[in-house]
C-alpha cells in the first residue's frame, strides 16, 4: 500500500520544520507533499533540497485550493492512500500509525480524526461550531458524523480520482465528506487529541459559516430533486 502525506500551509515558518521532523518517522520526504498556499514568511524555502515535494501557489487561494493541488499531485504520483494534516500543531503525528493501520484493514474509503472524546481543550466558539456542524451533517447525511470539521484525514485514492472538488476554502472538507456519502463510502473514525495553543486561526467565522450552510443547503436540494 503506497501512502502519501499532504500538508497544506500558509505562513507556518515556526511550526513546519518541527512537524516535519516528527512526520519523517512515518513518511519519507519524497512521499510528503507540502502545498504552500501563498506564504510570505519563507516557510518552504529549501524544502526541495531536503527531498520534499513542494507545490506553491503565487497567492493565498484558500485551504480547498491547497487540497486540490495536493490531490492532483498525489494522483499523478500513483499512490493508494493519502493522509492530510495541518501544519499549525493541532494534529499529533503520533496518531499517523493508527490511520495507516485502519487504511490497511480496507474497510473504509475515508478515515477522519475524531476529537469528540477530548473537547475540554477546545475554545468555546470552536467547540460550538464543531458540535453544531457535526450535528447538522449527521441529520443531512443520515450517518453519525462525529467530527465534521477535522482536517486530519486519510482518503482512498480511487475516491479522490472519482470526484471533482468545487469549493476553495475550509468548506472543502465538508464537500469531501458529502461526496464520500454520495459514493456510499464507509467512513472510519480515529480518536485523536484536541490540541490548541496560541496559533492564529485563518478561519473567518461568519463567512465560513455562510459557505458551510450554502453547501449543505445545495446538497439537500440536489438529493431531494
Amino acid at each position: 500500500m503506497r501512502t502519501s502525506l499532504i500538508i497544506p500551509i500558509y505562513n507556518e515558518s515556526g511550526r513546519l520544520q518541527p512537524l516535519l521532523k516528527k512526520t519523517a518517522h512515518y513518511f519519507a520526504p519524497a512521499d510528503t507533499i507540502i502545498v504552500d498556499d501563498g506564504s510570505e514568511d519563507g516557510c518552504t524555502d529549501d524544502l526541495e533540497d531536503e527531498g520534499y515535494v513542494t507545490v506553491r501557489h503565487s497567492r493565498n487561494r484558500g485551504k480547498g485550493c491547497a487540497l486540490k493541488s495536493g490531490f492532483r499531485r498525489v494522483i499523478d504520483m500513483g499512490y493508494d492512500w493519502t493522509l492530510t494534516m495541518d501544519a499549525d500543531g493541532q494534529h499529533d503525528p503520533s496518531c499517523i500509525p493508527a490511520f495507516i493501520a485502519e487504511a490497511e484493514e480496507g474497510r473504509f474509503g475515508i478515515i477522519i480524526g475524531n476529537r469528540r472524546k477530548n473537547l475540554s481543550g477546545m475554545p468555546l466558539d470552536r467547540k460550538f461550531s464543531n458540535l453544531s456542524t457535526s450535528f447538522i451533517l449527521s441529520i443531512v447525511t443520515g450517518r453519525k458524523i462525529w467530527d465534521g470539521q477535522c482536517g486530519y484525514r486519510m482518503y482512498r485514492m480511487d475516491f479522490l480520482r472519482s470526484i471533482r472538488l468545487n469549493t476553495s476554502s475550509y468548506e472543502a472538507e465538508t464537500e469531501l465528506l458529502l461526496k464520500a456519502v454520495d459514493k456510499n463510502l464507509k467512513i472510519g473514525w480515529i480518536d485523536i487529541p484536541t490540541i490548541y495553543s496560541d496559533e492564529k486561526s485563518h478561519i473567518r467565522r461568519c463567512m465560513d459559516t455562510y459557505k458551510f450552510l450554502k453547501l449543505v443547503t445545495g446538497y439537500l436540494l440536489r438529493i431531494h430533486n
